[in-house]
């Protein structure tokens, strides 16, 4: 069983991402790099042309960051566990949910410990939106949740995916993984509407435990959104901006009604420093949790997947 916290870490792929993100956050942690594995020669870390030969000279207890595009998260987790070592994998962690069983099943055998890093879930809004959200749920009546970016960044991944998939998974996997963080599931979800316009898409879902209407838009539009507004049966609204982001930048919480509003201004903290931090008992403690989300997370996409594409 493994007891050591994590202080030296490998990574895989160094893109746009490792570089301004993940790396940063690391050095920032105190944590040591010792190499990374990447078809592309850089010369700051010491470099490997494939996982294969990493194993070679990488010690057991070094934990691999994967950072590589989402369709070979699966390949490349499940040799990195096979070389018996515990990984990191950027979102979404998988493409499809029987993925997920084979490399989850496979950790929990093996006494292994597999972490999707969702960032955004390691900051100061997550917090305050989930201690809300408790207080509040019976008074909830519509979530409605805005991802849209301007454009994608060039040179990465997404230059060569459909555009379906890399809104849908890159994007989409964000407000997926909240609906399932407060406790929504395939089973008590209906997708009652939804439409995929050049790179806008769009759906509506209805919690039917609850009776909660959800909007979700997701993707490429002139305007920078990145929102989770919460609407009660008492038309108050509670607005969440910046919700997705993982960096140290400033976020607000609006409080409105239909007199007056109130807004919350907070410098948030480094969600990526926060997450590697993290002592490996707690990942250890709560992993039957995760991978089960997870599983349901991934599970969702597909099942929105198809609904888009028929």
């Amino acid at each position: 069983m493994i007891t050591k916290d994590w202080d030296s870490f490998c990574i895989v792929g160094i893109g746009r991402h490792a570089k301004e993100r993940v790396i940063p956050a690391l050095k920032n942690n105190g944590k040591k790099i010792l190499g990374y594995v990447s078809s592309k020669k850089d010369n700051f870390l010491p470099s490997y042309n494939n996982l294969l030969l990493s194993y070679k000279s990488i010690p057991k207890d070094v934990v691999y960051v994967v950072c590589s595009p989402p369709r070979h998260h699966f390949e490349q987790a499940l040799s990195i566990l096979k070389s018996g070592r515990s990984v990191i994998v950027e979102k979404p962690a998988f493409m499809n949910a029987k993925e997920a069983v084979v490399v989850l099943n496979f950790c929990q055998k093996n006494n292994l410990i597999f972490v999707e890093a969702f960032m955004y879930q390691y900051t100061k809004i997550f917090d305050k939106f989930i201690f809300f959200w408790n207080e509040n749920i019976n008074y909830i009546k519509n979530i409605r949740i805005g991802f849209l970016i301007p454009k994608f960044p060039v040179s990465t991944f997404r230059d060569y995916n459909l555009i379906l998939e890399t809104i849908l998974y890159d994007i989409g996997c964000y407000p997926i993984s909240l609906l399932v963080d407060i406790g929504f599931s395939e089973d008590n979800l209906v997708i009652s509407n939804y439409s995929f316009n050049s790179n806008l898409m769009k759906f509506n879902i209805i919690n039917i435990e609850r009776n909660i209407n959800i909007d979700i838009s997701i993707g490429i539009s002139p305007v920078y959104e990145n929102y989770v507004e919460l609407e009660t049966f008492d038309k108050k609204k509670i607005i969440f901006s910046k919700f997705f982001h993982g960096l140290s930048i400033n976020k607000t919480i609006k409080y409105q009604n239909s007199e007056n509003s109130y807004i919350d201004s907070f410098i948030d903290e480094n969600g990526f420093e926060n997450m590697f931090n993290i002592p490996c008992r707690n990942w250890i403690e709560n992993q039957n949790t995760r991978f089960s989300k997870i599983i349901k997370s991934t599970t969702l996409l597909e099942t929105i997947n198809r609904h888009l594409s028929e």
